[in-house]
């Protein structure tokens, strides 16, 4: 027997085979170790390999020192003992065992087993996303634009655009209808301006305008309060604010430049209560004194005071019709009076304008010819009666020794006779009350002329400075407050007066009354008093509202409306334009299905909008392509054709190439090559079988290296080759498997500028990467085929076909009831490689892969797993005199990690305390445990409906069943894994 057989049939007697994986070379490698472990001087058989070596070349390695024939008795010894043991015992016969499927090792042996079922292994996907290009300028960006990631370790990871893609600047952010305008309505006294404003003051005014409605109102400051913390300003303005003013309509001028005295138009006359203002300060007047308001050509007022306060006088009766241009306020003199006898005292009017009243004649001493057709007033003697006035229509002084005019005169010498017209006089009066001879100390403050609904245009103040048209302008007397756009500003021939045209003729103030009951708030309207008004011109900044820019109102649905004034937008969109839509926590693909002009243009999309979108956080990115991982590779030849040759093959000896989505391929996905034979392009297939003789096709198929094979047809089943040289030629991508999962924001960086391209965003994840489907998963997969034969038309069958998809580990198919008659609907839940989230464009691929293969007329949705994760809390017991704790608990963690990975779990599996027990006390040194299970984490809100727990009499979990939608698994990468260890006791 040759001593290089190394795959020998069982020789001892057993009537079947158990096969064990070694052989002699092994046998040996296994002893040596053993020896030298108990003898540390035993001489190494094989030594240590390189660092990067496989089983493979461990194993050629391991037999090329076994056929060594060396001059060495226990290197004899040994190699005879492995040759009887692999001979005599029980062992694997290599052949025998690669050629069952159920115990081949060998890649190669595997792929050909499984081709017998006609399956073909799985191969890697790339992985894929879309992306936002910002346009510089409008031109065509052509395919393979290359954008990159560069990780914290590893090689860059790039992704190049799949299709052309027309850029356009206008389509580089398009934003919903009234996105930075909050429609929020002004409410109650407070406005929260943005920034933080610690010059305004309390009694300046400021002015709201509605921009979109071009109207204003002014308001005056209450208090000032900084929110340093939202950074903002709080202001409690009055009145209270209009709430058909809305938040994002509204821009606030504040801090006004001037302040300026008011000169006119001042009103002549004006019908006043029980009030008085005054220019001045009241001095030393009290109440109940008794004054006279005199003004040249009009009735002297004689009023009894009431009440003093700053510049405020009021009085006992109401003042009615007053002209305050002019007049004066005194204390009136005394005349004292006294009687003649014989000279008739009273007599009754019977005609002219005094009809009805009654005549007096008194007499007082010395000359008081003044008080010609002035009036005079009596003072009753009880305080709280009016005071009586009388008109002097004749007043006659008699100087002494001068004869009287005429023997009836009522002549007194060194007296003044008086001829009063009034309403009653008593029979004594002892004096009467006159206006003084100079006028008196206080000057009532006069009001400013109004016009119908405000104060009279033009205003007049003193000279301004910086008024100028377009400025906003308030006046402000007390609490009330008037306001306009100025129109024009003029300037008087010696420039000590400004005149204020207000825009359209109007100073609104409403002309309403109080709008608060207390002193301090203001009021829209009058009176304006002259003096007491000041007017604020030239508002020196405009400020937004706290969140004026806002649009929070949620957007849901299909139909969206978009701001186009000019109709750009409507001319750049057609129907089934790609948009990228992106609210900043959720993001999707839409095509355009519909389009209304106008303003607001409206869009109706093929995708409902992100959850959670609103109209200030939703951007439509108009300049959308398609990406994938992978990087172009310049054409290269493949190999020259043989007409004669059938099925001819060439490899492509480069690894990871790139693999594209295809529905049309069993795996879901194909090779990212592009092959051309004598200068024209051939078509990639699934299949070879499926060609006819004239096809111009080809297949690519993974190679055990990881490199392409590319095959081509026999004439029967796809076209021969043509005789040439070199004339096979072979366009690829490189980049493949799960490195392509990146995260939102990761594609930003264009590998190398572009003249058109500013940036490049990426709201959506890369997903849909995958590596090449695993030994394990070909056994299982392979069998599954032909239960399907690449057609889905059970709820298992549409469960195999999306397992077989090559960015997918696991999936689930579930009935949906639905209303439509005579329609399955159907919802597979998958759980994409590596266990990343669903992307849209994964969605989609997998929607059109599934309805490719499966049975027509089936409505199809295509939903996410449910993760629910877990963590363990495990205490365990170690006979601490035999066993170092510390690689124990490290091979209880991987053991864990392994058994109970998404990788591991399946869809719906429920998970067993007894399973974590069975895995923790299968580990070496672990002499018995206490293990418990928490749920960690379930999927997103509403997402936990299903699980169910079992617990044990004391509280502890027993079974976690899940939902069939939901996968128990520990969390990747930082599982959730607690572990404590006792002294075993025996």
């Amino acid at each position: 027997m040759a001593d290089d057989d190394l795959t020998r049939w069982n020789r001892a007697g057993l009537s079947r085979f158990r096969y064990l994986d070694g052989n002699a070379a092994t046998f040996l490698e296994e002893l040596r170790a053993g020896l030298q472990a108990r003898f540390p001087r035993w001489p190494a058989v094989a030594g240590e390999g390189p660092p990067e070596e496989d089983e493979r070349e461990w194993r050629a390695r391991l037999e090329r020192h076994y056929q060594a024939d060396r001059d060495d008795l226990l290197w004899q010894i040994g190699r005879g003992f492995a040759r009887a043991s692999h001979v005599l015992g029980e062992h694997l016969d290599v052949y025998a065992n690669e050629a069952t499927l159920g115990t081949a090792g060998e890649w190669e042996n595997l792929r050909k087993l499984v081709a017998m079922l006609d399956y073909h292994p799985r191969p890697p996907a790339s992985a894929h996303t879309t992306l936002a290009v910002l346009a510089k300028k409008a031109g065509p960006l052509a395919a393979g634009f290359a954008v990159k990631h560069s990780p914290a370790d590893g090689a860059p990871v790039v992704f190049e655009t799949l299709t052309d893609l027309d850029l356009d600047p206008v389509l580089n952010a398009v934003r919903p209808a009234d996105h930075d305008r909050n429609p929020a309505p002004l409410q109650g006294q407070y406005l929260e301006l943005a920034g933080e404003h610690d010059k305004l003051t309390r009694g300046t005014p400021l002015v709201v305008e509605d921009t979109r409605r071009g109207s204003s109102r002014a308001h005056l400051i209450q208090s000032v309060t900084l929110d340093e913390a939202r950074g903002v300003t709080r202001v409690r303005v009055s009145p209270r604010l209009s709430s058909r003013y809305r938040v994002g309509d509204v821009r606030v001028h504040v801090l006004p430049k001037e302040r300026l005295a008011v000169t006119g138009p001042v009103l002549k006359g004006a019908v006043l209560g029980h009030s008085l203002r005054l220019g001045d300060d009241t001095g030393d007047l009290k109440p109940g004194e008794t004054l006279v308001l005199s003004n040249p050509g009009h009735k002297a007022r004689f009023l009894r005071v009431d009440r003093v306060r700053p510049r405020l006088l009021s009085f006992k009766t109401p003042l009615g019709k007053t002209y305050l241009a002019g007049a004066r306020l005194s204390r009136p003199v005394e005349v004292p009076v006294v009687r003649r006898a014989g000279v008739p005292w009273r007599r009754r009017i019977e005609a002219g304008d005094d009809k009805g009243k009654n005549l007096y004649v008194v007499f007082v001493a010395g000359d008081w010819h003044r008080l010609q057709n002035q009036w005079v007033a009596r003072r009753p003697s009880a305080v709280d009666t009016a005071l009586r006035s009388f008109k002097v229509t004749r007043a006659h002084y008699q100087p002494v020794g001068v004869p009287p005019e005429a023997d009836d005169s009522p002549a007194w010498e060194g007296y003044t006779a008086l001829s009063l017209v009034g309403d009653e006089l008593d029979n004594n009066p002892q004096y009467l009350l006159a206006v003084p001879e100079s006028p008196g100390p206080w000057a009532p403050d006069p009001l400013l002329e109004r016009a119908e609904g405000g104060v009279r245009d033009p205003l007049i103040s003193e000279h301004s400075k910086h008024a100028a048209p377009g400025d906003f302008a308030v006046l402000v007397c007390g609490g009330a407050i008037a306001w306009a756009r100025l129109g024009a500003v003029a300037e008087d021939e010696e420039g000590e007066r400004t005149t204020h045209h207000a825009a359209g003729g109007a100073w609104r103030d409403s002309g309403g009354g109080p709008i608060h009951p207390d002193s301090s708030g203001a009021r829209e309207g009058g009176p304006f008093y002259r003096d007491a008004s000041q007017l604020f011109v030239h508002f020196t900044e405009t400020v937004r509202l706290h969140d004026g820019q806002r649009n929070p109102t949620p957007l849901r649905g299909r139909t969206l409306p978009v701001s186009d004034p000019d109709g750009v937008l409507a001319a750049r969109l057609g129907q089934g334009h790609r948009l990228l839509l992106d609210n900043g926590s959720g993001a999707t693909t839409a095509r355009v299905v519909k389009l209304e002009g106008g303003d607001p243009l409206r869009l109706t999309l093929s995708e409902p909008l992100p959850d959670d979108s609103r109209h200030d956080n939703l951007v439509l990115y108009g300049n959308a392509v398609p990406a994938g991982h992978g990087s172009g590779k310049p054409e290269q030849a493949l190999g020259s054709g043989d007409a004669t040759e059938r099925h001819p093959a060439f490899e492509l000896a480069v690894k990871d190439v790139s693999f594209v989505a295809d529905p049309s391929q069993a795996s879901g996905v194909r090779a990212a090559v592009e092959v051309t034979v004598d200068d024209r392009r051939w078509t990639q297939i699934a299949n070879l079988k499926d060609a006819g003789p004239e096809d111009a096709v080809y297949t690519a198929r993974l190679t055990e290296d990881g490199t392409l094979q590319v095959r081509f047809g026999d004439g029967r089943h796809g076209r021969r080759l043509p005789t040439g040289t070199n004339n096979v030629r072979i366009h690829y991508r490189q980049g493949v498997g799960t490195r392509g999962n990146l995260p939102p924001g990761s594609l930003t960086q264009p590998q190398r500028p572009h003249p058109r391209v500013a940036s490049v965003r990426q709201p959506l994840p890369a997903g849909g990467g995958a590596d090449r489907e695993p030994e394990a998963d070909l056994r299982e997969s392979a069998p599954a085929t032909l239960l399907t034969l690449s057609r889905a038309v059970s709820l298992r069958d549409f469960a195999r076909l999306a397992r077989a998809h090559a960015s997918i580990w696991q999936a689930n198919a579930f009935s949906r009831p639905t209303r439509r008659e005579r329609r399955e609907s159907l919802e597979v839940v998958v759980v994409p490689a590596e266990g990343a989230r669903l992307t849209s464009e994964l969605r989609d691929q997998l929607t059109r892969y599934l309805g490719t293969h499966g049975v027509p007329g089936v409505d199809l949705r295509v939903e996410d797993y449910v993760p629910v994760v877990i963590g363990l809390d495990i205490t365990l017991r170690i006979d601490l005199d035999a066993f170092d704790p510390e690689p124990v608990i490290e091979a209880v963690r991987a053991a864990l990690e392994e058994a109970f990975s998404l990788r591991r779990r399946r869809l719906g599996q429920p998970l067993y305390r007894g399973e974590v027990f069975q895995v923790v006390e299968g580990v070496r040194g672990v002499a018995n445990s206490s293990c418990e299970i928490r749920v960690v984490s379930v999927g997103t809100e509403g997402e936990a409906d299903g699980l169910r727990q079992v617990l044990t009499s004391g509280g502890v979990v027993r079974v976690l069943q899940p939902g069939p939608r939901q996968c128990l698994h520990l969390a990747p990468g930082r599982p959730d894994i607690a572990i404590e260890t006792e002294a075993y006791q025996p």
